[in-house]
């Protein structure tokens, strides 16, 4: 099993090279010229391994790195281990947006994600038939200029969510509107039809608007 790499490896590789230049430097001579050659031997090979590395991160479009020997060795196989975790984790991730994106679907209400700007990333199905949101068309889209009511405007600016906001949409549909922070820069929105509760209790006083086309 390979060990990551630590000094007393590095060490001991560099003492393997320059002990044959010793050897040869005091059977013929000239001993700082052998260290000097076997040194500059060790640079060039890594330099090799280094534009190596480098081609495989940046043009080679395969998963698995290059093979790698002694000090190298580690190296390429703890980026490939990286390789495998990260793609394992983003499985992982885009299986659980799966999951959430299901249950949205399924919830009884119109669900919209947001940036705290008002950046549109996604919605459900309902916040296209309730709310007239277009998906993915209204992807990137501010929601301020989707449902341009002044008091939801006003109802987002002053990020006063603890009580829900209700509108009239199209002079006939109730919805209520709860603002949910759930993640660092991020809204979850969820609005629900409340009509028929509006209507069995006579009624409520309505603010007219249209979306803009």
């Amino acid at each position: 099993m390979l060990e990551r790499l630590s000094w007393k490896r590095l060490l001991t590789e560099l003492l393997l090279v320059c002990l044959p230049a010793v050897l040869l430097g005091l059977l013929f001579g000239g001993l700082p010229w052998w260290l000097l050659l076997s040194v500059l031997t060790v640079l060039l090979w890594h330099f090799h391994n280094l534009m190596r590395l480098s081609h495989w991160l940046w043009l080679d479009r395969t998963m698995t790195p290059p093979a790698g020997r002694a000090s190298w060795e580690p190296l390429f196989y703890g980026l490939y281990q990286m390789q495998l975790r990260n793609r394992r984790r983003r499985r992982e991730l885009g299986n659980l947006i799966k999951r959430f994106r299901s249950g949205a679907e399924s919830l009884p209400d119109a669900v919209i994600l947001t940036t705290e700007e008002g950046t549109i990333f996604w919605c459900n199905g309902l916040a296209q038939q309730h709310l007239g949101l277009r998906w993915p068309e209204d992807n990137g889209q501010n929601i301020l200029n989707l449902l341009r009511y002044p008091e939801f405007s006003r109802y987002l600016r002053q990020r006063d969510f603890d009580k829900p906001l209700t509108l009239v949409l199209n002079n006939k549909l109730h919805m209520e509107f709860r603002v949910m922070p759930y993640s660092e820069g991020q809204w979850l929105l969820v609005a629900r039809d409340v009509t028929q509760m509006h209507q069995l209790e006579g009624g409520a006083p309505q603010l007219l608007c249209q979306r803009q086309p």
